[in-house]
Formats: structure tokens, sequence, C-alpha cells
């Protein structure tokens, strides 16, 4: 009970490294138990900020470890707000890092849906399909193969987020991937499929809220 206090003392002063080695003395330790548990959401705290702060040729060790400590939660403890926190650290480091494959590859692990981070990814691949497609308006070409499929993974990813929000989620991510989604699916002519998220009852007016 002492060292979990101290690790989250540690986390809530900044002091992310000693945090870090106490949460996995308390891994090692106490290992399955709930404690345990919470301690791994302060281990991951603290690798996500000193991540942050690390010059990118020293981030490797630290992305590895993260990785390693995600993965783990995720198959011991499924479920929880520490695994769903694991995940969502996850796709935020593939998402910066601009690896949108294996940030969609961790949106699948998740059953919900992916939330709002779904909803992010989708729409970097709306918009990096916009861009695609008005380069080949300006030089007079047609979309390849590749670009379609990023067009199509951004309205999978749109829609599974959508489908999965509840009624009162409704942040500026959120009401902005629904507003790509909307008009995704106008301009692909699918006009009921869009209607159909501008009417839904228990949600309309998160659709609404941005069209």
């Amino acid at each position: 009970q002492v060292r979990f206090l101290q690790a989250y003392l540690n986390l809530r002063l900044q002091r992310y490294w000693e945090s870090l080695a106490i949460s996995e003395v308390i891994l090692r330790t106490a290992k399955g138990t709930e404690t345990a548990q919470k301690s791994a959401s302060f281990a991951l705290g603290s690798l996500g900020q000193l991540i942050e702060k690390s010059p990118p040729d020293r981030q490797g060790v630290l992305i590895a470890t993260l990785e390693k400590l995600s993965n783990h939660l995720m198959s011991t403890a499924p479920g929880t707000p520490e695994s769903a926190q694991a995940l969502d650290v996850l796709v935020s480091l593939a998402i910066r890092e601009k690896d949108f494959d294996k940030a969609e590859k961790y949106l699948e692990k998740n059953p919900s849906g992916g939330g709002e981070k779904a909803f992010l990814l989708g729409r970097i691949l709306w918009s990096e399909y916009r861009k695609a497609m008005q380069a080949h308006r300006i030089n007079k070409t047609e979309a390849t193969e590749a670009e379609t499929g990023i067009k199509n993974r951004a309205e999978k990813l749109l829609t599974n987020a959508w489908n999965n929000i509840a009624v009162d989620q409704s942040t500026v991510g959120i009401l902005e991937g629904t507003n790509d989604l909307v008009g995704l699916q106008l301009q692909e002519g699918k006009l009921d499929e869009a209607l159909k998220i501008l009417n839904e009852p228990s949600k309309g007016e998160i659709g609404r809220a941005h069209v």
C-alpha cells in the first residue's frame, strides 16, 4: 500500500522515473492483484510522459517498454479501464509517428470501437484521401487503388466509432468525426446512410451539431 501511494504521488509530482520504477516493483511483487492493475496505469502514464519529453533517439527503449506493458494489460485485464488506457496510449503513439496501419491494428483490439481515437484516425485518413483527390484534380489524373483503400478505411473507422458512441459522448473530436462521416457519405452519394445518422433518435443531436 505504501509503494502504491508513492507511485501515485510521484506521478502527480511529475517525477516520472520514480513513479515508473515503483510501479514496476508493484507489478512484479503483487502480480495479478487489483493493486498491480492500478499501478500499471501509473506506469503507463509515466512512460507516456517520459516518451513525450525524450529526444527521438532515446524513445525506442521507452516505447518498447510501453508496448510490452500495454499488451500485457490487454491480455491479462481485458475490459478494464487500465487496458483501455493502455490501448489508447498505443494508438496515440502510432498516430503521432504517422504509423496509421499500426494504429488501426491496435484499434481493432478495442471491443468498444475505439471511441475518440477511432474518430481521429478516421478523420486523418479521410483528410489524406481528400488531399490526394485535390492533387488528382489539379494534375488531371485518376485515383489509385491504394487511395481508394484509404477512403474505405476512413469510412470503416468513422462508421464503427459512430456505431459505438453513447448519446452523452459529445466531445469536439467526436462531433468533428461525425461531421466528417456525414460529409464522406454525402460525397459518395450515400444519402440514406447520412440521413440515418442525422435522424438517429438517440444520437441525432450529435450528428446535427456540426452539420
